[in-house]
């Protein structure tokens, strides 16, 4: 009858079953650090394009505005053209649009017939605003359709809870603009228009957006 020696089994045993064990422990702690990796890459991903969406969008609403309640020029002004290419030329949104930029060009290429009358100087001016309000228009619901989708992904995503309340004071804000907008539209329709509080929404915007800049920094940097 063959002896087993229980003190080789055991060392044969333990000295397989411990390689193994490392390269299972090894496989799962390098499967977790790329799992966590990816979940980074693409929270990163979702705040980065959440903070490229939302300032742009903005920056339409208040230059759709602008465009808005821009005054008809006046006939008798020498320089009524030099004011509106100065005005619509400091709006930013208008500046990083392609087909709005063309519509300026168009404009300022077209040469009115003064002497038949058939077109003055300034109904090409009011056709020029009146194709940059709707350029804008456009821009305005493309954008607010991007918001709603980052933000859908973002909270897809576990949020700390001060990334969520500094995200809420900038969806707050953003949803208050939006909403001061359609009042001071239908406002100037009616004759009815309130006072221009833009500057100061402006400040606590920017007061908003950059606390939540720095609660997001803050959720990259512990993940």
């Amino acid at each position: 009858m063959v002896e087993i020696d229980a003190n080789l089994v055991l060392t044969l045993w333990t000295g397989s079953i411990v390689p193994i064990g490392g390269v299972i422990l090894y496989y799962w702690l390098f499967r977790r650090f790329e799992l966590r990796r990816a979940k980074h890459q693409e929270k990163k991903a979702a705040y980065k394009r959440f903070l490229r969406v939302i300032p742009r969008t903005v920056e339409v609403l208040v230059d759709y505005v602008s465009l808005m309640k821009m005054k008809p020029p006046n006939p008798g002004d020498p320089q009524a053209a030099t004011a509106f290419f100065t005005q619509v030329t400091t709006m930013q949104s208008i500046l990083k649009s392609r087909r709005a930029i063309d519509i300026v060009q168009e404009s300022v290429a077209t040469k009115p017939d003064v002497d038949n009358k058939q077109i003055s100087r300034e109904q090409v001016l009011e056709m020029a605003r009146a194709k940059l309000v709707l350029e804008a228009g456009h821009m305005v619901m493309s954008g607010m359709e991007e918001v709603d989708q980052c933000v859908e992904d973002l909270y897809a995503f576990e949020l700390p809870d001060s990334v969520v309340d500094a995200l809420d004071d900038v969806m707050k804000l953003y949803g208050e603009r939006a909403v001061k907008i359609y009042a001071n539209l239908i406002g100037e329709a009616l004759g009815t228009a309130t006072g221009d509080d833009t500057m100061s929404w402006m400040r606590d915007w920017d007061k908003a957006l950059e606390a939540l800049k720095g609660e997001i920094q803050e959720d990259l940097d512990s993940m």
